[in-house]
């Protein structure tokens, strides 16, 4: 069964990437929307939580970070560490399970609508205050009940500011 749904999801991976690619200009929205990070105070050798937002439009999902198949991509937030910074953890919310139309039996681990990530960033002992800010990305597989679009990748940033 697995490998049956695996050849479906390629198969409609490939022909759904000329619509996923289609220009905004004849009106369909993006698949997943990346909110922007609310700024975050931190002190120096401590720990504060950073949290990334994004939305999934109506009638699609994306994989969650725990996807129950190795061959299906899950969704991940990677925030680039800095001598500043490092990332002690990041923490995905629980998917929810959902089936195919054809197939049951089958369970996915899914986001759907609003999901917040936190990632729990750490200042150096010696960070000078200051205003900073990270790097990252989140990368995702988006879906309908039909097909899976190519995995996406979208950048964010985190303002931090030291006092």
């Amino acid at each position: 069964m697995h490998r049956l749904l695996f050849l479906f999801l390629f198969c409609a991976a490939v022909f759904a990437s000329a619509e996923d690619n289609t220009p905004r200009a004849f009106g369909r929205p993006p698949l997943v929307t990346l909110a922007p990070a609310e700024p975050v105070a931190a002190a120096a050798g401590k720990v504060t939580d950073a949290t990334v937002r994004f939305r999934i439009a109506p009638g699609y999902h994306v994989n969650s970070n725990k996807p129950k198949s190795e061959l299906l991509i899950p969704t991940t937030v990677k925030i680039e560490a800095t001598p500043q910074f490092t990332i002690a953890k990041i923490t995905y919310p629980a998917g929810q399970d959902f089936a195919l139309k054809f197939a049951p039996d089958e369970k996915l681990n899914v986001y759907e609508g609003d999901v917040a990530v936190t990632a729990t960033i750490r200042a150096a002992k010696g960070v000078k205050p200051g205003s900073y800010t990270l790097k990252g990305e989140l990368h995702y597989q988006a879906c309908n009940d039909t097909s899976c679009f190519p995995p996406k990748t979208l950048p964010l940033e985190i303002s931090v500011l030291v006092k």
